[in-house]
């Protein structure tokens, strides 16, 4: 039974592939989240907990390990997915290796854990089937009105090699899920591509009001750190919201677009910065700071023009002494304001008139080149950790560059508590990453698809292989002539024949080089 075309994303790879129920292959379906419908008090353990379901006769029972009944799915989510399960009382099985026996009872397997906040139960997990039940499981999911989600930065490694795979199920679907940003997309002048769209969804996951950092922190590959932290009597818990700002990292190769997609999804949100605005016009901005080095500056300004439609993306530089000429108001109404590194602090007169000195709260703050603030020690890194906005991007192709502390300085502007703290840096990571422990490369990992975009080149452009071919030219007898005196001459002059008196001619030198 042929399913119909779907987009496999293995290794960050987006693949155009044909499945064929003969293949009988394990494919990733999603992610889903739904509530449970219980009874019982929310436990105060925040610590999500393993959990699986079970068919019964009216409801699909969720469980926690070991044998602890949470509470159930919502009727019509019984309804629908019970039978993927298999006879009454058959319970779902956890997902152990690469392949499902297509002798399985079940139609699934799961990945999922119970998470208690705020007094309620959630279901989180994955979802894996063979390659012949995927159209069956998803119509399943879809008539439960439970959505399979894609999984961003999807790593085969967390998921026993298994690949990700999402089927569109149609073309209104996928337009309906990017109404959002139709608008802003309309006024683009340039069509973005598919992984350009791709991190706009990113973004606007990772700015959701919906987004959890307890999740992140409580999820089971961190046990290790959080009992570590109990064990030295440090207390982290992020109980407080105070401070939290949420945001991405996008990290994409350069030529990939980082900048024009970050400019549509500035215009995409924009009415949420508005309100933003309103919400206290006093001390906050509608604006996007765009924090970039100075010789990119001007491109900034010039794919705002180039890309979009007149008067599309308001914006002023903030930078020179031009900058003096601009109101409080113009940097509040603005949809975009432009400045550099040097712009944030200035040289620490207390005249000058610098970002900080402004004491604006911003919507959003943009660090173009982000791995510039690598060093968590630097001045320049103080200055702009302790900028106030609701948001923060950090845009950088290269997120590490020699040590994992210039990743902490990333996530500690980001404000993720409480991977913000650097004693989670300095006694867990960053010395257990050094011996390779396992512990910490799957915390680093879980922590880095959850905050983290990155493409390649390699992996986005279909172009076809790279050949390198050597080809010798044979001179002419002049030109080898010409060739063999200047050599020579270079030689006398500069080389193992020149005479230690002579008066060294650094002009003379390079010239005669050139001529070679």
């Amino acid at each position: 039974m042929q399913v119909g075309q779907s987009v496999l994303h293995i290794n960050g790879q987006t693949i155009e592939s044909r499945l064929s129920g003969g293949m009988n292959q394990t494919f990733c379906l999603g992610q889903f989240i739904t509530p449970i419908s219980s009874s019982l008090p929310a436990s105060s353990n925040r610590v999500p907990q393993v959990g699986f379901l079970q068919r019964g006769r009216h409801r699909v029972h969720v469980f926690c390990a070991p044998q602890h009944r949470v509470g159930d799915l919502s009727q019509i989510a019984s309804n629908h997915l019970g039978h993927l399960l298999g006879p009454i009382s058959t319970c779902s099985a956890p997902i152990s290796c690469n392949e499902i026996s297509p002798t399985d009872i079940s139609l699934i397997k799961l990945r999922a854990f119970v998470v208690s906040t705020g007094g309620n139960h959630k279901l989180r997990g994955c979802v894996f089937s063979l390659s012949e039940r995927i159209s069956q499981v998803q119509a399943a999911f879809a008539a439960s009105q439970i959505e399979l989600a894609p999984i961003w930065n999807h790593n085969l490694a967390v998921f026993f090699d298994i690949p990700h795979v999402m089927i569109p199920i149609s073309e209104q679907d996928t337009n309906e899920r990017r109404a959002w940003a139709e608008p802003a997309l309309q006024q683009c002048h340039t069509q973005l591509k598919l992984h350009q769209l791709d991190a706009l969804e990113f973004l606007r996951k990772n700015e959701s009001s919906g987004t959890d950092p307890l999740l992140l922190w409580n999820h089971p590959t961190n046990a290790w750190i959080r009992d570590f932290m109990c064990w030295c009597h440090i207390d982290i818990t992020p109980d407080s919201q105070e401070h939290k700002l949420r945001g991405s990292i996008l990290a994409d190769d350069m030529g990939l677009g980082k900048t024009l997609t970050t400019l549509v999804y500035i215009l995409a949100t924009s009415d949420l910065a508005i309100d933003f605005h309103w919400a206290n016009w006093e001390e906050q901005s509608a604006a996007t700071l765009v924090v970039c080095p100075l010789a990119t500056l001007s491109n900034w300004e010039n794919k705002i023009k180039i890309h979009f439609s007149n008067a599309a993306i308001p914006y002023v530089v903030f930078h020179g002494p031009e900058r003096k000429k601009l109101s409080r108001k113009d940097l509040q109404t603005s949809l975009v304001v432009l400045t550099t590194y040097k712009m944030i602090s200035g040289s620490g007169k207390g005249d000058q008139l610098t970002i900080k000195s402004l004491d604006i709260r911003w919507f959003r703050i943009v660090l173009d080149e982000a791995h510039m603030i690598r060093n968590p020690s630097a001045t320049r890194t103080h200055s702009i950790q302790e900028l106030q906005s609701e948001f923060v991007l950090l845009l950088t192709g290269t997120p590490v560059q020699n040590h994992l502390t210039n990743l902490q300085s990333l996530v500690a502007m980001l404000k993720i508590l409480p991977w913000d703290q650097e004693v989670i840096w300095k006694r867990c990571l960053i010395p257990n990453m050094n011996v390779g422990a396992v512990e910490a490369i799957k915390s680093l990992t879980t922590l880095m698809h959850s905050i983290c975009l990155r493409r390649t080149k390699s992996v986005l452009l279909t172009l076809p292989p790279k050949v390198e071919k050597a080809i010798a030219v044979q001179n002419s007898p002049q030109w080898e002539e010409v060739s063999s005196q200047l050599h020579a001459s270079f030689i006398r002059d500069f080389g193992r024949l020149r005479n230690s008196d002579q008066p060294w001619q650094p002009a003379e030198f390079f010239h005669q080089l050139r001529m070679i």
